[in-house]
């Protein structure tokens, strides 16, 4: 894939989202979330930030659902979400609603949630 067809793909997974224009690296809080939750969400985008991915959180796509962390690199995406107290059949349900064009989805759970262990638990 060239930078050209990097930069389209990038265009085409931002499109997939209700509000494309928010700043990369911000960490946005919802009133009731969890300390435990907003440090991982908080650890993992300090992480990817690092590593170069451009990191939203929070992402409301356009049909429908959201997702904790998209994090954006040469073409491709990935959806990180952290969990708390979310059942599987709960995290399954959200597939449903998130784009197609998403390489992939990892599922972290808060209690696996390690910075020493980041690249291996996110395997991007």
């Amino acid at each position: 894939m060239n930078s050209q067809q990097k930069k389209f793909a990038e265009y085409r997974i931002l499109q997939s989202l209700k509000f494309p224009r928010r700043n990369s690296g911000e960490v946005k809080c919802w009133k009731g979330t969890s300390f435990e939750h907003f440090r991982a969400m908080s650890e993992i985008v300090w992480y990817l930030v690092n590593q170069g991915y451009d990191v939203r959180t929070e992402c409301e796509f356009t049909k429908g659902g959201r997702c904790d962390i998209l994090a954006i690199s040469n073409g491709q995406a990935w959806i990180i979400e952290v969990l708390k107290s979310e059942t599987k059949e709960m995290f399954l349900n959200k597939l449903n609603y998130y784009p197609d064009d998403i390489s992939d989805i990892i599922p972290i759970r808060v209690e696996d949630w390690n910075m020493n262990y980041a690249e291996e638990l996110l395997g991007l």
